[in-house]
């Protein structure tokens, strides 16, 4: 039987944080990075890409783990979700990617359980290529990838989340500081979400000079058509140092002069906000 258990558990934590994506208000792509400790600067690790049904169901999200030898995005997972028509998730599929073959193969599959509309738990299969079907986890087996998923409980582990919303009061950013044994790591996600204006995100071409900045930079960026815009700048904890712009702008290129003399030195973040929507988000690094 042609079933590999060694990626089981990862598959698991990605399957099992996808079901919780039924959504409103969330995002069509986030960015993972994390802090280097000796650099003090952010590295990409993870970006993930949501797909959503009329109803607004997240039906698929495909993961990409960022490959530092090609300085690129690498596909490596994808979960498809699927609800019945009460928008209730019923089942998620994990599939891996064959970068050689350039195709998709079938992982993992979790079915939620529920009793009388509450959900109670899970029931995961494997695929098994050469019986072309799905086998069900025995009871024992779910339990040691639930206790591995859940192991960081064991240790000596602290935890703090600091998030920066936009003007419809969506998360953009999340900033989150955990300590385990003693050992401190800091992570970041950054969302995007669908814009409220025809402006995309593509187009906007947001950017600042110099970078890294030492007293004055300029942040450019261009408009499809007249729009409202608001530009805040935010330090390596995710808090608010800044607003940059609050104002209306014509279409075009334009120019918005910082001056970033009185920041203490660092990595920073500030986003575009257009007509009360994130369109794009940039790094600005302060040096003295």
């Amino acid at each position: 039987m042609s079933i590999q258990f060694s990626n089981l558990f990862a598959f698991a934590a990605l399957v099992l944080a996808s079901l919780s994506l039924n959504a409103q208000v969330e995002p069509v792509a986030t960015i993972t990075e994390r802090l280097n400790p000796q650099t003090k600067e952010w590295q990409n690790i993870q970006q993930l890409t949501f797909v959503y049904d009329e109803e607004g169901n997240a039906t698929e999200q495909v993961s990409a783990i960022w490959n530092n030898a090609d300085a690129d995005w690498k596909v490596n997972t994808k979960t498809i979700n699927e609800f019945d028509q009460d928008g209730t998730l019923i089942a998620a599929d994990c599939l891996t990617y064959n970068e050689k073959q350039g195709n998709w193969t079938k992982a993992q599959r979790i079915e939620p359980n529920y009793t009388k509309g509450v959900k109670t738990g899970n029931t995961m299969y494997i695929w098994d290529s050469i019986n072309d079907d799905w086998i069900e986890l025995m009871a024992a087996q779910q339990n040691r990838i639930n206790q591995n998923t859940a192991k960081t409980n064991t240790f000596d582990h602290t935890q703090a989340i600091t998030n920066s919303y936009d003007a419809q009061g969506r998360v953009i950013e999340a900033t989150v500081t955990s300590t385990t044994n003693g050992n401190t790591r800091v992570m970041r996600t950054k969302y995007a979400y669908k814009n409220a204006s025809d402006i995309a995100a593509t187009d906007v071409n947001l950017g600042n000079y110099p970078n890294p900045v030492n007293t004055w930079t300029s942040i450019q960026f261009e408009l499809a058509e007249e729009a409202y815009v608001r530009i805040d700048l935010f330090d390596a904890q995710g808090r608010m140092v800044s607003n940059i712009s609050d104002d209306s702008f014509t279409a075009g290129a334009q120019e918005v002069t910082f001056d970033a003399s009185n920041l203490p030195a660092g990595m920073y973040f500030y986003n575009l906000v257009v007509n009360g929507a994130q369109v794009a988000g940039n790094n600005m690094f302060v040096g003295r």
